[in-house]
């Protein structure tokens, strides 16, 4: 989005956990901690997983999975990121922005 992330981003970020999870499943290793490089700021900013931050990214995770797979995933118009969406057209918020 061009705007610079902050600490409370990257604790909050869904991503980083995901690919925390990811180590776990593949090495049976869960990493020290994740984090993001911003190159051009030279900034990186790094979050340390809690169990049950983990436990909650995997439950959030497969909830997704399952609206996808039901076929019920709601758009939620935001410009920001709709923008840039290769899906717009189908969705139909494309049309609004």
């Amino acid at each position: 989005t061009g705007r610079t992330r902050t600490q409370r981003d990257v604790d909050r970020d869904l991503q980083l956990s995901v690919y925390s999870l990811g180590a776990i499943e593949a090495w049976d290793i869960k990493p020290e901690k994740a984090s993001y490089y911003f190159l051009i700021e030279n900034k990186r900013l790094s979050i340390s997983h809690r169990d049950e931050q983990l436990e909650e990214a995997r439950e959030k995770t497969l909830e997704l999975a399952e609206g996808i797979l039901a076929e019920n995933f709601e758009p939620k118009p935001d410009y920001q990121n709709c923008r840039y969406c290769d899906y717009q057209i189908l969705c139909g918020v494309g049309e609004m922005i």
